[in-house]
């Protein structure tokens, strides 16, 4: 989507007093957020088939890694709660849904930041794909980010500290 105005004109305004060098700033910032969304919306995977790829594709790394870690006897245990967190990882992302990026999006184009339950879905997606690679310690982050005081937490935290940005 198109910019409301470009940057020729935002300097325009500028020059002519109409707009100050914090909303010109405020304005540069939105737009930025807006192309981050953006490619956000386009990497998010929304069918099927994404998953299972993501699933498949997760579940040979991850084996294939543990398997360069114990070399002499890999372990079962180790390879099943593997798969295990591949699925985790997998269920959440696809429960959480993009939706939250389109109406982040929206509030971004129209001026306004996004709202507070838009930075809880990007923390859970965050947790949702350290659930995806490979290791013990992204695990345990991603059950700790998971859990939902802290996702309120850190969800209100971002979001306060987004306004500071913006005001």
């Amino acid at each position: 989507m198109k910019p409301i105005l470009t940057e020729a004109e935002l300097r325009f305004l500028l020059t002519k007093k109409e707009i100050s060098e914090t909303q010109l700033r405020q304005v540069e910032r939105l737009e930025m957020c807006a192309s981050v969304l953006r490619a956000l919306r386009v990497l998010y995977p929304e069918k099927v088939q994404t998953y299972i790829a993501l699933f498949i594709f997760f579940s040979i790394l991850n084996p294939l890694e543990h398997k360069l870690i114990t070399p002499l006897n890999p372990q079962m245990l180790l390879l099943s709660v593997t798969l295990l967190t591949n699925c985790i990882g997998l269920v959440v992302l696809k429960t959480n849904g993009a939706e939250w990026i389109t109406t982040s999006l929206t509030s971004v184009q129209t001026g306004m930041l996004p709202p507070a339950s838009a930075c809880r879905s990007a923390i859970i997606t965050l947790a949702a794909s350290l659930f995806l690679l490979p290791g013990i310690v992204f695990s345990i982050m991603a059950t700790i980010l998971i859990v939902p005081p802290v996702t309120t937490l850190l969800a209100n935290t971002l979001h306060q500290h987004l306004l500071g940005k913006f005001e």
